[in-house]
């Protein structure tokens, strides 16, 4: 009988116990969310608890979060961390569960384990820039110096150019180098670095387009000369070209109005020709202190009269202090 009477008020305390309980202790649970198991900044490195009684408020419970990394070989309570939000501070591989209550519980509840990797901040890479270029020339290779680090480390590359109308991608340029068609115009680039964690950019870069150097004028009305006699051809407007840009001169003559070489020595802004017997072209070529192509003048021609030539002479005898007659033809 004793027996059967001790298990009768063990039940009974049992039963009186379980009256006791509130509801809301009962038929509950929670669960924490990432949002991702790679959180890519300060921003979304969060896990969210939720719970799954809605007559629970998230306002009258206690929570506590617990977390391991791999340098700890248990799990750790961080006492900093008391919201429905906990929130990564350092870059790393967490494990990590929570644990929360009603106030007028006795018991917490504990969630599932969730593995979370916070990854670093995505860095962007570094490119070089080119020197000025003349107008409608290459500019030199534009190239990598620095490589982008964070994130999880994967990252693709997509060149863009802007020539004052916005960045647009230059299509088939994903290498760590580019090397940009002839210039016309001031061009920026720029590197657009994209992976898990999403887009960052790299330095811009500016190539300065030198302006196309006006050519130089020379002297065009110069008159028909005489078999055998020289001409002076002047240049009137000197090349023009950027602020620092200067020029050096050069002298060409042809004889065919097509094939010119250099008049060696003529190199000044004026020249006097050697003796002409026929007729010949000039042009004045201005080469730039930048490299850039040279410009040529105008080309004038300079015509020639043929040579006077006494084809036939006549005479006739006279006295002395007499006056008489010659006959020349010229041709």
């Amino acid at each position: 009988m004793k027996i059967r009477y001790h298990r009768i008020v063990v039940l009974l305390l049992l039963c009186l116990y379980i009256g006791t309980i509130k509801s809301e202790c009962l038929g509950w649970n929670i669960e924490v969310d990432a949002l991702s198991r790679k959180l890519c900044s300060k921003q979304e490195a969060q896990l969210r608890m939720t719970i799954t009684n809605d007559t629970i408020s998230l306002d009258s419970c206690l929570y506590e979060w617990y977390v391991k990394t791999p340098s700890n070989v248990d799990f750790e309570l961080y006492s900093n961390q008391r919201d429905t939000i906990f929130t990564f501070d350092k870059v790393g591989t967490y494990s990590i569960y929570a644990a929360a209550k009603p106030n007028d519980c006795t018991k917490f509840l504990f969630s599932t384990t969730q593995n979370v990797i916070l990854l670093p901040t995505q860095i962007a890479g570094k490119i070089h820039g080119s020197e000025p270029v003349c107008y409608g020339h290459e500019p030199d290779l534009l190239s990598e110096i620095e490589s982008p680090i964070g994130g999880d480390g994967s990252f693709t590359r997509q060149w863009e150019y802007n020539n004052g109308s916005g960045w647009t991608e230059i299509y088939g340029a994903t290498a760590e180098s580019y090397q940009p068609n002839s210039l016309t115009e001031n061009t920026s680039y720029r590197v657009k670095y994209s992976s898990y964690c999403g887009d960052v950019y790299s330095n811009e870069v500016e190539i300065v387009v030198r302006p196309l150097a006006t050519a130089p004028k020379i002297t065009t009305n110069i008159a028909t000369i005489c078999y055998g006699e020289s001409a002076t051809l002047q240049c009137e407007v000197e090349a023009q070209g950027s602020n620092e840009e200067s020029f050096t001169y050069q002298w060409q003559e042809s004889i065919n109005g097509h094939e010119f070489n250099d008049i060696k020595g003529a190199t000044e802004l004026s020249i006097t020709t050697a003796p002409l017997y026929e007729k010949r072209w000039y042009r004045l070529l201005a080469k730039s202190s930048f490299s850039c192509d040279v410009v040529s003048s105008a080309i004038t021609d300079i015509n020639v009269f043929d040579e006077l030539l006494i084809t036939n002479h006549t005479t006739s005898p006279i006295c002395y202090l007499s006056s008489g007659e010659i006959s020349i033809s010229v041709s």
